[in-house]
C-alpha cells in the first residue's frame, strides 16, 4: 500500500471518528437535557393540579360565603379564606409560569443552570410564605366547610374545633414537607445534576 493511500485512509478514518464523537456529544447533551426536563415535569404537573383544585375551592367557598352573608361568623371566615386562597392560586400560577419559561434547547448550559437556581430560590421563597399562611387558611376555611358540607356550626363548641385544627395541621405539615422534598428539592437537584454532567463534559473538550 502506497504512503499516500495510507494517509488518505487514515484521514477518512479520522474524519469518521470525529463525526462519531460529535454525534455522541450531541446525543449525550440531548439525553441529559431530556432527563433534566423530565425531572421538572412532575412538580410542574403538581402546580397545574393545584391551580385547578384551588380555583374550584375558591368558587365553592365564595358561593357559600355569599349564601351565608347574614351569618357574619361564616361569611367573614369564608371570605378571609377566599382571600388567602387567591394568594395561593397566584403563587401556583407564578410557579407554573416559571417552569414553562425555562428554555432547555435554545439556552447555553450555564444559562440553564442559572435559570434552575433562580427557579429553586423562587419556589423556596414562595413555599416559606405558603407555610406561614397555612394555619390561618385552615382556621378560616374549616368553619364554612363544616357548615356547607355537614351543616355543623363549629363555633357552638370551640374545643372540638381546636382539636380538629391541630390534627389537620399535624397531618398537613408532614405531607407538605414530603411534597417539597420529593417533588421540588429532589427533582430540581436531579435536573441540576444532569446539567452539571453536560457542563463538565464541555469543559473537558
Amino acid at each position: 500500500m502506497e504512503l499516500d493511500e495510507l494517509k488518505q485512509l487514515w484521514s477518512q478514518y479520522d474524519k469518521k471518528l470525529n463525526e462519531n464523537l460529535k454525534f455522541n456529544e450531541k446525543l449525550l447533551k440531548k439525553m441529559n437535557l431530556n432527563k433534566a426536563k423530565q425531572e421538572l415535569q412532575r412538580p410542574f404537573i403538581y402546580e397545574l393540579i393545584a391551580i385547578v383544585i384551588i380555583f374550584l375551592t375558591i368558587v365553592f367557598v365564595t358561593g357559600f360565603s355569599i349564601r351565608l352573608i347574614k351569618e357574619i361568623q361564616f361569611s367573614l371566615t369564608g371570605f378571609g379564606s377566599v382571600l388567602l386562597g387567591i394568594i395561593y392560586l397566584i403563587f401556583s400560577i407564578m410557579k407554573a409560569n416559571r417552569f414553562v419559561k425555562i428554555d432547555y434547547y435554545n439556552s447555553s448550559i450555564v444559562k440553564l443552570q442559572k435559570d434552575l437556581l433562580l427557579l429553586k430560590t423562587f419556589i423556596l421563597r414562595l413555599k416559606k410564605i405558603e407555610g406561614i399562611m397555612l394555619p390561618f387558611l385552615i382556621v378560616l376555611i374549616l368553619p364554612i366547610l363544616f357548615k356547607a358540607i355537614h351543616n355543623i356550626n363549629i363555633f357552638e363548641n370551640i374545643v372540638p374545633f381546636i382539636i380538629k385544627v391541630c390534627i389537620i395541621l399535624g397531618i398537613s405539615y408532614p405531607v407538605g414537607f414530603w411534597i417539597n422534598k420529593n417533588l421540588y428539592d429532589r427533582k430540581l437537584r436531579d435536573a441540576e445534576m444532569f446539567l452539571k454532567e453536560i457542563n463538565n463534559f464541555e469543559k473537558e473538550e
